[in-house]
C-alpha cells in the first residue's frame, strides 16, 4: 500500500508561525557560534544532525517566504480590484451627470416596470454604453431573442433617482403625465418586447 506523506499530514493547516519558529530555532543551531551551541549543550546534536536541521532552515524559511509573498499578492489585489471598482463607480457617476434622452428612458424603464430586473435590448448602443458605464449590468444570461435581463449596478441604486430620469419628484410622482412618459420608451419596446404593457 503506498502512503503518501499528504495522506499523513496537510503542510498547509500548520500555522505559519509554527515554521516562523522551526526556521528560528534551526537557524540559531545552524549559525551560531561554537561557544553558544555549547553553552546550550547542542554542540554535538548539531553536528550529528547538521543536514536535516539544514533541510528543516531551507524548508521552513522557504514556507514562511512564500506566505510572506502570498499575502503581499492578495494585498495588492485587494488594492486594485477596490481601485478598479472606485474607477468604474466614478465612470458611472459621471456617466449619470451627462445621460441623453435615450439613456434615461431605458433607465426609466425600471421604474415603470416597477422591477429590479428588466428586459433590455442588448443591440441597443445605448444600452451597451450604460453597462460599460457600470450603471446596469447583465444579472443572467436568460434571454428572450434580442432582450437579455438587466438591473441596476448596486453603486447608483440611490443616484438614479424619478426626478434625474424626468419623472418628477417623489413626493409630485402621481402629477406626471403618464401617456407623455410611456410615448418616450425606447424604440425597441414596439417590438416583441417583454415588457410591453407596464404602467407605472
Amino acid at each position: 500500500m503506498n502512503i503518501k506523506i499528504s495522506d499523513l499530514i496537510d503542510l498547509d493547516k500548520i500555522p505559519v508561525r509554527v515554521y516562523i519558529l522551526l526556521s528560528i530555532v534551526s537557524g540559531i543551531i545552524l549559525f551560531s557560534t561554537h561557544d553558544f551551541k555549547t553553552l546550550l549543550g547542542l554542540h554535538e546534536f548539531a553536528l550529528e544532525y547538521k543536514k536535516w536541521i539544514g533541510v528543516t532552515f531551507l524548508f521552513s524559511i522557504s514556507f514562511v517566504l512564500l506566505s510572506i509573498f502570498s499575502l503581499l499578492f492578495r494585498l495588492l489585489k485587494f488594492y486594485f480590484d477596490s481601485y478598479w471598482l472606485y474607477l468604474k463607480i466614478r465612470q458611472g457617476e459621471k456617466k449619470l451627470e451627462n445621460l441623453n434622452h435615450d439613456e434615461k428612458a431605458i433607465l426609466r424603464e425600471f421604474f415603470l416596470q416597477q422591477e429590479e430586473l428588466v428586459y433590455l435590448s442588448c443591440e441597443d448602443v445605448d444600452v451597451y454604453k450604460l453597462q460599460q458605464a457600470g450603471i446596469i449590468k447583465n444579472r443572467t444570461d436568460l434571454n428572450r431573442g434580442e432582450f437579455f435581463l438587466y438591473e441596476i449596478a448596486a453603486p447608483h441604486h440611490n443616484i438614479i433617482t424619478k426626478d434625474l430620469l424626468g419623472l418628477g419628484k417623489a413626493e409630485n410622482y402621481e402629477d406626471i403625465n403618464i401617456y407623455e412618459i410611456l410615448q418616450k420608451r425606447p424604440e425597441w419596446v414596439n417590438h416583441d418586447y417583454p415588457g410591453k404593457d407596464a404602467i407605472i
